[in-house]
């Protein structure tokens, strides 16, 4: 996943505190809720009316329509594939359909505009690195696009069809080849190491927290794990009929699988329970995203205390700070953290913090 900030600024001294914590501290989400993008790569209406859609979860299953494209005339959508969201929240779509374009839309599925027409003929799968460029799997290349629109080829292969990408957590790009059954790495300079052979149509790729590797593999429905010594794992088999397709986790560790032959979206959690998240409102679901609601940052006051915290039940975030937003840089905090709380005895200066999400 994409680094995601959540910020909350408070001077620590003590009046001070007091009064920012009392004006922000609702401005924040709470807990492991989440926001899933699914593209519906088939149409609906007829040859004259036909229209698709970008489907919208939230953590519940509760579906509703992102974006849309109102008519044949005027296709912003057609034949979507791939949607990548970046650290503002906005959500990018390539279409394969009536030429190739990547969309952009803001969080609300508005103000649609043209981010590219990018120099391919069949965009599948799409990333963006730490830096905001955008990655995107074109039949034997990868194009990359900077935050502009302005792009170039990031490394090209033999015959493949290259589909679902994924960044690990040292930046290396990783890429499923679907014509030849690869799943191949490229490290920051485009060099390719081919690292797995697992055939059967691989997809969708995603990292979970441990660094293991999900591929969700169309070609005989199941969905398989490699560690970093490409041990492989049974993770679930989902049926000779299905054809999963897109992979993502969300906060909590469970991860969500587009389901293209049944129009669905499977759910499995950290021990490999496999449930069904939703059916409503999916017509050839590809890829999708999950972006993460932050949680809510707190400040309590104990004595000459300062209580920063966090809920308990929440992970995988890191408490940072800074003395000076105009200068010099975030850094994890370097004190104690315990179950999402750490004290500040006795909160002098000036200190700032955020949680981050790497």
């Amino acid at each position: 996943m994409k680094t995601k900030f959540h910020h909350f600024f408070v001077a620590l001294a003590l009046p001070v505190l007091l009064t920012l914590n009392s004006q922000l501290s609702t401005a924040f989400a709470q807990g492991s809720a989440f926001t899933m993008y699914v593209a519906n790569s088939l149409n609906y209406g007829g040859i004259n009316t036909r229209y698709f859609t970008v489907e919208q979860f939230d953590s519940q299953g509760n579906a509703s329509v992102f974006a849309t494209n109102s008519s044949f005339s005027n296709p912003i959508l057609s034949s979507p594939e791939a949607v990548a969201i970046n650290s503002s929240g906005h959500v990018y779509v390539d279409c394969s359909q009536d030429n190739t374009w990547i969309e952009e839309f803001d969080s609300s599925g508005n103000n649609p505009a043209r981010f590219v027409n990018p120099t391919v003929n069949y965009p599948a799968g799409m990333v963006f690195d730490g830096s905001g460029n955008l990655y995107v799997a074109n039949n034997n290349s990868i194009e990359v696009y900077n935050p502009a629109g302005e792009g170039n080829v990031f490394a090209t292969t033999g015959t493949a069809f290259l589909e679902g990408l994924a960044f690990d957590a040292a930046g290396n790009l990783w890429v499923a080849d679907e014509y030849n059954g690869l799943i191949e790495e490229r490290d920051t300079g485009g060099t390719l190491t081919t690292f797995a052979s697992p055939g059967h149509n691989p997809y969708g790729l995603a990292f979970d927290k441990s660094g293991n590797l999900y591929v969700a593999l169309a070609g005989n429905g199941n969905i398989i794990k490699y560690d970093s010594n490409t041990n492989q794992t049974l993770v679930a088999a989902l049926g000779s009929s299905a054809q999963p397709v897109g992979l993502a986790f969300d906060p909590a560790g469970n991860l969500y699988v587009s389901e293209y032959a049944s129009n669905s979206i499977v759910k499995i959690d950290p021990k490999n329970n496999v449930t069904t998240f939703a059916t409503n409102g999916l017509n050839g679901p590809f890829f999708l995203a999950i972006k993460a609601a932050s949680p809510k940052l707190t400040i309590t006051y104990s004595g000459n205390q300062a209580i920063v915290s966090w809920p308990p039940a929440v992970t995988g975030w890191k408490l940072q700070t800074h003395n000076n937003l105009a200068t010099g840089s975030w850094g994890n905090y370097t004190g104690t953290v315990v179950s999402n709380s750490a004290t500040i005895s006795p909160p002098t200066g000036i200190l700032f913090f955020r949680l981050s999400n790497p």
